[in-house]
């Protein structure tokens, strides 16, 4: 039990107050940004960006050149 509570306290002072101030701002800006998405047209917009990239990068996994 000893070695959990060294382990996981060894991780808790790692992270300060900055860390936990970005994490809470990055969180809250992707929030805001599905919900607008959600609420518009762009949700179609972002479902085709992500198809799109989905297959970029499988096209150059696999080195498809052509549809790269």
């Amino acid at each position: 039990m000893e070695k959990i509570t060294t382990f996981f306290s060894s991780y808790i002072n790692v992270f300060g107050w900055n860390d936990l101030f970005d994490i809470a701002v990055t969180a809250l800006v992707i929030y805001w940004v599905i919900r607008f998405i959600h609420q518009t047209k762009a949700q179609t917009l972002m479902k085709g960006i992500i198809v799109l990239l989905v297959v970029t990068q499988l096209s150059a996994m696999f080195k498809l050149n052509v549809v790269n």
